[in-house]
């Protein structure tokens, strides 16, 4: 893959866990059941928006194997995160997720990055 391509690539899984959390937010944030919960909530979505605009801000070329890795690892857990919408009786289960997912993007940005 080329470098534009692979960027591209790598910032829509990342753009991807963001953009789950925050079009599910007041949702998400409604079904919390305790100020802990929804005080993890909003530390994640802001993890995951910070995570999306540093990935804007570099250059994600680095597209060795572990980077890959991460990358699929990701996608995994994004979709994960996106089945777990389906059901918020399992709160405890999507946070998880949710952290996972959130996690992953964050060490994507940071492994992919090229000086």
């Amino acid at each position: 893959m080329s470098q534009p391509d692979v960027h591209q690539t790598f910032l829509a899984a990342i753009e991807s866990a963001y953009q789950v959390l925050d079009n599910h937010f007041d949702d998400l944030y409604a079904a919390c059941h305790s100020g802990e919960e929804k005080s993890q909530l909003r530390n994640l979505h802001a993890a995951a928006r910070d995570a999306y605009w540093r990935g804007v801000a570099t250059r994600l070329c680095d597209d060795n194997s572990v980077v890959r890795a991460v990358y699929d690892d990701l996608n995994r857990a994004n979709q994960e995160l996106r089945d777990s919408l389906r059901d918020l009786q399992h709160l405890s289960a999507v946070i998880v997720l949710a952290t996972q997912a959130v996690r992953l993007a964050a060490s994507l940005v940071t492994l992919a990055t090229v000086g």
